[in-house]
C-alpha cells in the first residue's frame, strides 16, 4: 500500500532559472529518508555570474509520515558560493544521528577534488562552508564511481575510483592524505563491515575481487584482496 499518498513527496519545484538532476537517498535512521540532489541553473552559465551561484547541491529530509522536515525547496550546501565550482557526482550516506553526510567532487582547484559536508537532523551545515576535503590528485582524471557508507560513529567511509577515505563526525579525514588505494580499477561495491572499515569488491579483466579495509583503512585481505572468480 501507498503510505505517502497517491502524490507521494514533493521536494523540489524547479524554476525558470534552475532545475534538479541525480536524486540520491539514504535513510535517516527513524523511518524517513534523506534525499540529496543536484541543482543545476539552465542555459548558459558564466563563471563568476550571479546565475552560477544557482550550482549548488540541495538536501531535504522526509519523516516516517512522508512530511518534510526541512526548508522548503531543501537544504543548499552553498557550495559555489564559498568556493566550489560544478559540484557533481555526489553520493550520500546518513550519520547515524537522523542526518546525513553528502558528498562530491568539484573542480574548485582546476582538477577534479571530492569534497564532504554534513548535514544534521534539524537541516543545519555542520561543516565548513563549501565542505571538507577529502581528496586532491594533481592530474585530470575522474575520481568516479562514488559510493559512501556509515562508519558507525557518526562519521562516513567514501570509494571513488580505486581509493577510499574515512571522515570523521567533525569532518577529520583519518585515513592517509588522498586514501587508501585499494586497487587499480573502479569498485564496484562497497559495504560497512561492522568494525569501523569497509569491504570492497572491483573487477578487474574479467576477474572479480573483494578486499577489506580496517578501521585504519589498512588492507586486511592480501595486499592485492582475495580473487573470487579464477
Amino acid at each position: 500500500s501507498q503510505s505517502w499518498g497517491q502524490d507521494s513527496v514533493l521536494l523540489y519545484t524547479s524554476s525558470e532559472e534552475a532545475g534538479a538532476e541525480e536524486l540520491r537517498l539514504t535513510g535517516d535512521g527513524s523511518g524517513g529518508t534523506i534525499a540529496v540532489w543536484m541543482q543545476v541553473p539552465r542555459g548558459k552559465v558564466e563563471d563568476d555570474s550571479p546565475k552560477a551561484l544557482l550550482w549548488d547541491i540541495c538536501a531535504q529530509r522526509v519523516d516516517a509520515q512522508g512530511n518534510t522536515l526541512w526548508t522548503e525547496n531543501g537544504i543548499r550546501l552553498g557550495i559555489t558560493e564559498n568556493g566550489g565550482q560544478c559540484p557533481t557526482n555526489r553520493v550520500v550516506a546518513g550519520d547515524g544521528s537522523c542526518g546525513a553526510i553528502a558528498i562530491w567532487e568539484d573542480l574548485r582547484k582546476g582538477l577534479t577534488s571530492v569534497y564532504a559536508q554534513r548535514i544534521d537532523a534539524l537541516g543545519d551545515i555542520r561543516w565548513q562552508p563549501g565542505g571538507e576535503e577529502v581528496c586532491y590528485i594533481e592530474m585530470n582524471s575522474s575520481f568516479w564511481p562514488y559510493m559512501a557508507v556509515s562508519d558507525g560513529s557518526g562519521g562516513v567511509i567514501v570509494s571513488f575510483g580505486t581509493r577510499a577515505q574515512k571522515i570523521d563526525t567533525a569532518g577529520n579525514t583519518i585515513w592517509p592524505a588522498n586514501g587508501v588505494r585499494f586497487a587499480a580499477d573502479g569498485a564496484n561495491s562497497i559495504a560497512y563491515d561492522g568494525y569501523g572499515g569497509i569491504i570492497v569488491a572491483w573487477g578487474e579483466s574479467r576477474r572479480s575481487y573483494v578486499q577489506r579495509l580496517s578501521d585504519e583503512g589498512r588492507p586486511l585481505w592480501g595486499n592485492k584482496g582475495i580473487k573470487l572468480i579464477p
